[in-house]
Parts: C-alpha cells; sequence; structure tokens
C-alpha cells in the first residue's frame, strides 16, 4: 500500500514535469520502452542501494556532496544502458501508461455513472428536488473526469503514445511491482 502512494505522488509529480514540456514533442525513440520494461527492475535495485546510502545523511547538503551524489546516481543510469535523459523518457513512459489506463478505466466509469443516472430516475422513492442535485452532481465528476483524461492526453505525443501502448500490461508489472 506505502510502494502505491508513493508511486501515485511520483505520477503525480512526473504529470507536472511532463505538462511543462512541449506536448507536441516526441520524447521517445523505438527501443526505448522495451529497453526501460527490462532495466527498470535492475535499475530500481540499484536505485534503492544508493538512495539507502545518502538516506543516513541528515542536514544541509554541500555542493561536493550534491555532486557526488549526482555523479554517482548518473554512473547507475549508464550502467543500465540510460543518460541524463532518462527521467524525461521515464515522464513520458509513465505518463502514456496513465493515460492510456485512466482512459480504460474512464470508459468503465462512464457505463456505471449512466447506469446510476437511469436507477436515478427509475427510483420513485427519491424525491425530484434530491433526483436533480444528484445528477448534477453525477455529471460534474464526470466532467471533472473526462478533463483529466483529456489533460493526460494532450500531455503525450502521438508517437510516444504508440510506442508505449503495446507494453501496457509489462508497464503494469513494473508499477505494481510489490517488492
Amino acid at each position: 500500500m506505502k510502494q502505491k502512494i508513493i508511486l501515485m505522488v511520483v505520477l503525480l509529480l512526473l504529470v507536472s514535469f511532463v505538462t511543462a514540456e512541449d506536448p507536441s514533442k516526441q520524447i521517445l525513440k523505438p527501443g526505448d520502452v522495451e529497453r526501460f520494461i527490462k532495466t527498470f527492475p535492475l535499475l530500481k535495485e540499484d536505485m534503492e542501494k544508493f538512495n539507502m546510502k545518502y538516506e543516513a545523511k541528515s542536514g544541509d547538503v554541500t555542493i561536493p556532496e550534491a555532486l557526488k551524489v549526482s555523479s554517482e546516481f548518473l554512473k547507475i543510469l549508464k550502467k543500465h544502458g540510460w543518460d541524463e535523459n532518462f527521467w524525461q523518457k521515464f515522464g513520458a513512459i509513465m505518463m502514456g501508461y496513465s493515460s492510456i489506463v485512466y482512459g480504460k478505466e474512464m470508459k468503465k466509469a462512464d457505463i456505471e455513472m449512466e447506469k446510476s443516472l437511469k436507477e436515478l430516475d427509475s427510483n420513485p422513492n427519491i424525491p425530484d428536488s434530491m433526483k436533480k442535485q444528484l445528477k448534477e452532481q453525477l455529471k460534474a465528476a464526470k466532467s471533472v473526469m473526462q478533463s483529466q483524461g483529456n489533460t493526460l492526453q494532450m500531455n503525450i505525443h502521438p508517437s510516444d503514445l504508440s510506442l508505449i501502448t503495446p507494453h501496457i500490461k509489462e508497464i503494469r508489472e513494473i508499477v505494481d511491482d510489490k517488492n
């Protein structure tokens, strides 16, 4: 559970970073998603070891310490075939993944909302004023969800999305990793 919360925070941060980028800019190249799937579990292990090494330090970080951390972290990325552009590519992959998964969940939620609206209309025990209020709330929720889905969709280049789409299952396994 804690890992999923951390992942959601990371995804929200990524959304803010990626939305600052020009959404029309393609970030991924053929092979990036496959390399991500192959290397991320190993990269994650090395990053966890790295974080443990620096977690014990507290207080102010000096410029030499920050440079050392940055340099060592770049070594970890390079060990797994990445460079300083890893985080941008990682953000694009997570944004694309989120967009696709959110879109699928939106379709399910839309069906459920339509059912709820029909049940609401056919329920004689709910006063008309309450029905109206509940309908407005459902429609507002649907509008917010659609807006979020559109924002996700607008912030990923279609070519990047097409590179990510065939690998949703593998990315989901990485995202849902229980370790």
